[in-house]
């Protein structure tokens, strides 16, 4: 039963789409906050707007630093966000029936296949007009 449970939830989490991204140097173990160090501040982006305000050198590279001292701890907190929001979704799943399972699980498929259908037809859509660059 737990086994069915665990992948229930596994299932319920990819479906809904309610599990946060968590980026890939957390997944592979990467410490993020040391790769930038290595990279150095230069290569480093600032936040939104912070570039339009006339940061000097030094601040760009210090707002960067910053930035980097807290990136190990944010990726572990998305980590176990990922994890709470993936054991609150097996709890609720197991409020329903297995009736109300299987259309909830319906409903997820069709929505995900109109979405997907919807991409598909933004995609060609968008590559058979004209660009508007060329009017």
């Amino acid at each position: 039963m737990k086994k069915q449970n665990v992948w229930v939830a596994s299932a319920l989490t990819l479906l809904l789409g309610v599990a946060t991204v968590v980026p890939s140097s957390a997944v592979f173990g990467q410490n993020t906050a040391s790769a930038k160090k290595e990279k150095g501040a230069a290569e480093g982006r600032v936040p939104a707007y912070f570039a339009q305000i006339g940061l000097s050198k030094e601040q760009r590279a210090k707002v960067i630093d910053v930035q980097n001292s807290y990136s190990d701890k944010i990726d572990a907190l998305r980590k176990q966000i990922a994890e709470l929001e993936g054991k609150r979704d097996t709890d609720v799943r197991g409020v329903l029936t297995d009736e109300q399972k299987k259309k909830l699980d319906e409903l997820v498929d069709a929505a995900k296949k109109k979405a997907s259908e919807s991409r598909s037809k933004g995609k060609s859509e968008s590559a058979n007009k004209p660009d508007e660059a060329a009017k």
